[in-house]
């Protein structure tokens, strides 16, 4: 658009054509237990940054509430957050722009699909490096908004370190571009506050992320631990050795049976999947120092069947489809992080709290640092009292955050804050913490248009 009244009447118009009650779902389990309050009126789906922009400017006139939303794959609510008058749907904007092989970067509208991105990428050889299990239903954009994590992050990191640069509609529809450059020191990384903002301080309207040449090979196998301690122990230890598999995976002795059972293995110990990717000499180097390392700890060797049955299947959670198949049951996982020191009492402490809340509990870690892991608790609860099924699933959410943080950590790793969250997010940043977020609100979105309850910058 040309900024003049023709267009913006237009798009005004366009806007008004699509008046009508939305329902809005993200993936939060509890949604489908609970009447959404608070449903948009208009449906907005821009295919252009120009008409992003006009979208704001009207809205900010208006004083209209924008909810920005893409693949509807957020599991905490981030998109309910918020009463919205406005819908504004990213997955207009849905090209691949430019797919630099030399410098090694692909630029995409925010709209873009993950499976849509790596299926582009892998034709010319390449890859992104990012899968998170939402990748065939998640957008480019969602995973900055949400500062979403992959399965091979040992290797690629979460998308702050895959993301190059990124073009943000502002509230009054002004278009900055941030990034760009390998680094820069030229003062404080912008481009920091839209990871992880959930729409509330700018829209994201195009990406640059990096993309490697696929690797050589992969080695995948299984490890059997006689505790879970012992395999966190282990895995400790390959950082201590400089030797980080791309994949690694820690599963505790619940979680582990179904992975038996896909390959007719009979156990009931703890199981670690490795993922070994890159050139063949490295890999089968680092697959030989990993081995002595986790046999250290008193792991045996399982063979590839079990990762390479994982690998085939990482995209699907069975449990979830289970847990969530009638009305009186409620399925779902929680991701928190803790330093490596408070792991096991995190995992000890958190299980024994909310075993008599759950029909069934497991866990596993899928994220490591120098510095620490995280924890993935999954669980069930099958109740015939809706009253009680939504009680008891919020008290699972209150332990596992309350927990977290008292162990030193955060009460969320990569799903974002959403509404599931807000409480306990503003107690991790504190008071201070908190004020300056709303500085920041207000200096980018003086009059709250975008998603204003989103990281509980509101009561909402």
């Amino acid at each position: 658009m040309n900024g003049c009244k023709g267009s913006a009447l237009l798009m005004v118009a366009a806007v008004q054509e699509t008046k009508e009650k939305i329902s809005v779902r993200d993936a939060w389990p509890l949604l489908a237990k609970v009447a959404n309050k608070n449903p948009p009126s208009r449906h907005s789906r821009p295919t252009s940054v120009d008409q992003v922009g006009e979208i704001l400017r009207q809205a900010g006139v208006a004083g209209d509430v924008v909810v920005t939303v893409g693949g509807r794959s957020g599991v905490c609510g981030a998109i309910v957050a918020s009463r919205a008058d406005i819908l504004l749907d990213m997955t207009g904007l849905d090209r691949i722009i430019a797919i630099d092989e030399l410098n090694r970067t692909v630029t995409v509208e925010a709209g873009v699909l993950g499976g849509v991105l790596e299926r582009k990428l892998g034709e010319l050889g390449f890859t992104c490096g990012h899968y998170p299990q939402s990748l065939e239903i998640s957008t480019v954009g969602g995973w900055l908004a949400t500062r979403g994590i992959g399965t091979f992050s040992n290797k690629y990191g979460g998308i702050e370190h895959l993301v190059v640069g990124c073009e943000v509609v502002l509230a009054d529809g002004s278009t900055v571009t941030l990034g760009g450059p390998p680094r820069s020191a030229a003062g404080p990384r912008l481009i920091e506050l839209f990871l992880g903002s959930e729409g509330a301080f700018g829209v994201i309207t195009r990406v640059t992320l990096r993309i490697f040449p696929k690797a050589q090979s992969l080695l995948l196998g299984a490890y059997a631990f006689p505790t879970l301690r012992s395999g966190i122990d282990a895995t400790r230890d390959l950082f201590g050795a400089h030797t980080v598999p791309a994949l690694l995976r820690i599963y505790d002795a619940a979680e582990s049976l179904h992975l038996y059972q896909k390959v007719g293995m009979l156990g009931d110990e703890p199981l670690v999947i490795v993922g070994h990717e890159g050139a063949t000499p490295i890999v089968e180097v680092e697959e030989a120092v990993t081995k002595d390392i986790l046999r250290s700890h008193g792991a045996r060797y399982l063979g590839p069947e079990i990762g390479e049955a994982w690998i085939a299947g990482r995209y699907h959670a069975e449990w979830l489809e289970r847990g969530n198949a009638r009305a009186d049951q409620i399925a779902d996982s929680i991701e928190v992080s803790v330093p490596w020191a408070n792991l096991m009492p995190l995992y000890e402490s958190v299980m024994s709290k909310i075993s008599p809340k759950t029909t069934w509990s497991m866990a596993h870690l899928s994220h490591f640092y120098s510095t620490g892991s995280m924890f993935y608790f999954i669980f069930g609860i099958d109740d015939l009292d809706p009253e009680n099924l939504i009680a008891r699933y919020t008290s699972v959410w209150e332990i596992v955050q309350a927990q977290a943080l008292e162990f030193g950590g955060t009460c969320t790793h990569h799903h974002g804050v959403g509404a599931v969250r807000r409480d306990f997010f503003r107690r991790e940043l504190g008071e201070v913490g908190m004020r300056t977020l709303r500085g920041i609100k207000h200096a980018l979105d003086p009059q709250g248009i975008l998603n204003p309850a989103a990281l509980g910058l509101t009561q909402g």
